[in-house]
Formats: structure tokens, sequence, C-alpha cells
């Protein structure tokens, strides 16, 4: 019987908790308090300063478009060509796939795209009397709006529209073409 007591005494003492312990290692890190709050900014500026210096490594871009497909008028004729597409062979060379167009959902994303714009910037146009220049040619040449005088602009508008009495000739050329 004593034995069993001594463990039941035995394992009282383990489960207690030694509040002294846990008051000491509060004190021990009270007193090293600056040495953590020093670690700790020096770390977060550490940590800062590679986030902004890091370069970029990747960028990822994706365009989900829904598939539309047309009528299925032949569905066996259907059936037959996608079998037969999978050993490489077309039944129908004259039909039209969902793949021979450009979904209307991805049109905002090629006006945007850089490319788009630059090739629209260089392309070539005609005016009226035969002269060939580019749509930069033509946007450089234009006087800034940045340079905009409010008087001008209304005594262009206003009485200006009364003193150009000047009849508007039309080109006998652009008329025959």
């Amino acid at each position: 019987m004593k034995g069993s007591h001594n463990n039941l005494n035995n394992a009282e003492e383990e489960d207690l908790i030694d509040i002294v312990d846990i008051v000491t290692y509060i004190k021990k890190i009270w007193k090293e308090r600056l040495l953590i709050v020093k670690t700790s900014i020096s770390f977060f500026f550490i940590g800062c300063i590679i986030a902004v210096f890091s370069p970029v490594i990747y960028t990822s871009q994706t365009t989900f478009v829904p598939q539309v497909s047309g009528d299925d008028i032949n569905a066996n004729n259907n059936r037959l060509g996608s079998l037969a597409s999978l050993a490489g062979i077309n039944l129908n060379p004259t039909e039209e796939t969902s793949d021979s167009y450009l979904s209307p959902f991805v049109y905002s994303l090629v006006i945007d795209s850089e490319e788009f714009s630059q090739k629209i910037l260089s392309t070539e146009l005609k005016n009226t009397n035969a002269d060939k220049f580019t749509i930069r040619e033509y946007l450089l040449s234009k006087k800034s709006s940045i340079n905009f005088n409010p008087i001008e602009f209304i005594k262009k508008y206003t009485i200006g529209l009364f003193l150009n009495n000047d009849a508007n000739e039309i080109n006998p050329d652009i008329i025959n073409n």
C-alpha cells in the first residue's frame, strides 16, 4: 500500500506547475527586453530591404474563354471526325472548327496590349493629297492640348465665327474619285 501511495504523490507532483520557475523566466525575458526589441527591429529592416531590392522572379497571367460550339446537326459525323482527328485525319476539311476564330471575350485584351498599340501607331495612311504618313507622325505633328489657351478658344468659336466669311472650297478631285 505504501508503494501505491508514493506513486500517487509522484504523479501529483509531476502534474503541478511551478509558478516560481515561470516567474524567473519572465524576469529574464523582461531584463533582456531591449535586446529582443533591437533584434526584432533589425530583422524587420533587413526584411524590408530584401523585399524592395529583390527582382521580380516571375509573372503569370491567364485568360479563360468559354468554349462556343455550333449546332450539332450531324452528331454521329462529329463523333467520327473527333475520333479521326485523334489519328491526324481531317474528314471535313471545309468545316470550320472552334479554333478558327477569335472569341469576342479576347478583343479587349488584344486592344489593350502594347504590341497592338505599336502596330497601330506604325500603320501607314494616305490623306486627300495622297501624302503618306503614319499615325505616330500625325499625332506628333498636331499641337499639344497642354498649351490650351481659353481666350483664343472663346474668340475662335464666338467672334471668329462671324468674322470668317470665306467660302469652303471643295476639291473636285475628291468628288470625282
